[in-house]
Order: structure tokens, then C-alpha cells, then sequence
């Protein structure tokens, strides 16, 4: 659980096992872009109370553990039983492709007409990621308000009144770029595929064998990686290298400083103006630009209002490079974020 102050997914599923038995899977993503995993058998009437027991264990054998967002699937007790033992400011995300799921689900049983659904569709896949997405929203609850009410009555009932959960451009915090529980998907898929080759299993000890193994596997992967100084996230280093590359040729004079925010004029629209703050969050983040010229800069350092919904804007790797109020030194566990004059020694 050593990543799980960043994200956690929560999945289940069902079939490994003749005694019905559902297998819980809690899912964080390591420093390489792997899945860390925990299995958990949970008896086939699993319910709010359930969880409780389950995650109040957990609490037990991790009693300072910090978890700062959890996503899960559309369901009424994950989210809220975990809340109620870890604490209630975690932040709770809807995995997107199960609320799509879930929407198409319902545009089948309640708009007969597909050629409709297929238009109702893509305006709903609009809706999730537009940036004026409030707008967006309103117009499209006007427009189909009469014309299909059981499928608008379902979505006002359900969706409407819980926009943060599953809206992308509500989602500006650390680590709520992540759109998907699909991590635990594949999991699940790896487990049926791979290791049972999709044959049906009866038994329970062959099921934890098999789980034995596969974290037998993670953990030779890791250790791997480890020894051999595999460098963290090298697949999304290029990405990072991108961002501040296209940072760098912003202009000096398209980034003002004001009552200690930061404006940043677009590049590519005239008279358009993104803001970048400070936020100083300690977060230990493998998610960092390495070039010496931003100091470690992490995603957790500052909230921005532009579009880009990538961790590491260009228009931060500019307020980044130009402007030395901020100073960080990376530790093993935690950025430590210092003023301008504790921190003369590292400047």
C-alpha cells in the first residue's frame, strides 16, 4: 500500500471460484507504471456492512496510512464504506468507462431509436470531457428534456447532482488526471487468461495458489527494475520532456506575476489568459520534470486553469523556470517546499 496516498482503485469480480466468492481487488499504480495489487475474498452477498469489517481491518494492520482519492466503480457501498473508516476527506472519482458503460445501458432500454442513442452517445462523451462543460450540460438536459424523458429523468436522478465524480475538468487535484480503473480490468483479465487460461476453477486454494503467484511475479518485476536502475515512469518521461520544451519557448513577457498568482498569455489564442497558483502541497511524486532548470518541479506544486489535463502543463514549467519564490529539495519520501529566503542554499 505504499502508493495509495496517490490514487486507489477499488474493482471486484466474480467467477474464479465455484463457491461464488467474489475476489476485491485494491489497485495502486507503482513508480514504473505497474500495478501493485491486493486480493481479497469476500463472501457472494457483499454489502455495505461487509466492507466496513473488511477495511476496518485493513485500518488495523495500517493505522497511518493516507489515501487521498479512491475510484470505483458506479456502485452504492465501496466508496462509502471505505469513507467511513479511513476518513471523509478522501476524494472519490468515478471510473469513466463505467459510467459509459452504464449510459449506454440505459440508452438501449430507454431510446428505441439507435440512430438517437448513437446522437445521445456522443453528446454525452462531449459532456465529460468539454472544458465549458457546465454549458454543455444545460443544453443538452433542454434539448432531450421532453423528447426522451425516461433516459433524462435517469440521468438527472443519477449523474446530474454528482458532476465532480465523473466530469474531466472537475477533476484539477492531484492525481485526478486518471480516468479509468482499468488497472484492476486488466488484472481481473490476466487472472481468468493468463493464469487460468479461461477455464472454469472450482476450487479456492487453487485460486489463492494462483494469486500467489502473481504477486510472486509483481515482486520479481519490481526487484528487477530496482537492481538494474530502471529509471521511474520512463514511458511518460518523453511526455514531460514535451511539456517543458514547450514551456521554454513561451515568452518571458507573456508571464506576469500579480498579488502572488501567475499569468500565462496563450500561445495559440489571442487574449486568452491561464492563471497558475502556488499550492505547495508535500506529496511524494515520481510524476516530476527532471530538467535542472525546474528544480523537481512536481504536478502537486501548483493549480492552474488552462485545458491541458495532463499533470505537467507547459504553462507551469514556465511560472517554474522564471520565478524562484518557490523552492523545493526532493527527498526518499516527500517534496519539502521552502521560501525564498530558507532556501538561499539550494538556489
Amino acid at each position: 500500500m505504499r502508493h495509495s496516498h496517490k490514487l486507489l482503485c477499488i474493482d471486484a469480480t466474480d467467477g474464479t471460484n465455484f463457491y461464488d466468492f467474489h475476489l476485491l481487488l485494491l489497485c495502486i499504480q507503482d513508480e514504473y507504471v505497474k500495478v501493485m495489487q491486493l486480493h481479497i475474498l469476500l463472501p457472494n452477498n457483499v454489502d455495505f456492512h461487509t466492507l466496513v469489517v473488511l477495511f476496518s481491518s485493513l485500518r488495523c494492520k495500517i493505522p497511518n496510512q493516507k489515501v487521498n482519492t479512491v475510484m470505483t466503480d458506479d456502485d452504492s457501498c465501496s466508496f462509502n464504506a471505505f469513507n467511513s473508516v479511513f476518513g471523509s476527506n478522501i476524494k472519490h472519482l468515478l471510473c469513466q468507462w463505467h459510467v459509459l458503460n452504464a449510459w449506454k445501458r440505459q440508452l438501449v432500454s430507454k431510446v428505441h431509436d439507435k440512430s438517437y442513442r448513437d446522437k445521445l452517445l456522443e453528446k454525452l462523451l462531449k459532456i465529460i470531457y468539454e472544458k465549458s462543460f457546465e454549458n454543455r450540460l444545460s443544453v443538452f438536459l433542454k434539448d432531450y428534456s421532453n423528447k426522451w424523458q425516461k433516459f433524462n429523468d435517469y440521468f438527472v436522478k443519477n449523474y446530474s447532482g454528482r458532476k465532480e465524480l465523473w466530469a474531466t475538468c472537475l477533476r484539477k487535484f492531484p492525481h485526478g488526471d486518471t480516468n479509468t480503473n482499468n488497472y484492476c480490468e486488466s488484472s481481473h483479465n490476466q487472472l481468468k487468461t493468463v493464469y487460468f487460461e479461461r477455464k472454469y476453477n472450482r476450487r479456492i486454494d487453487e485460486l489463492i495458489s494462483k494469486l500467489l503467484r502473481i504477486e510472486k511475479n509483481r515482486f520479481l518485476t519490481n526487484y528487477s527494475n530496482v537492481v538494474n536502475n530502471v529509471p521511474a515512469h520512463s514511458k511518460l518521461t518523453k511526455t514531460v520532456k514535451e511539456k517543458h520544451d514547450r514551456g521554454v519557448k513561451i515568452q518571458d513577457m507573456d508571464v506576469v506575476e500579480y498579488d502572488g498568482h501567475w499569468a500565462v498569455k496563450s500561445q495559440s489564442v489571442k487574449e486568452k489568459v491561464y492563471v497558475a497558483d502556488a499550492c505547495g502541497l508535500m506529496d511524494h511524486c515520481y510524476f516530476k520534470c527532471t530538467n535542472i532548470n525546474c528544480a523537481a518541479l512536481c504536478s502537486h506544486l501548483y493549480d492552474r486553469s488552462c485545458e491541458d489535463n495532463s499533470n505537467l502543463c507547459k504553462h507551469i514549467h514556465k511560472v517554474h523556470m522564471l520565478y524562484s519564490e518557490i523552492k523545493t529539495h526532493v527527498t526518499d519520501d516527500f517534496i519539502e517546499i521552502d521560501s525564498e529566503e530558507n532556501s538561499s542554499a539550494i538556489s
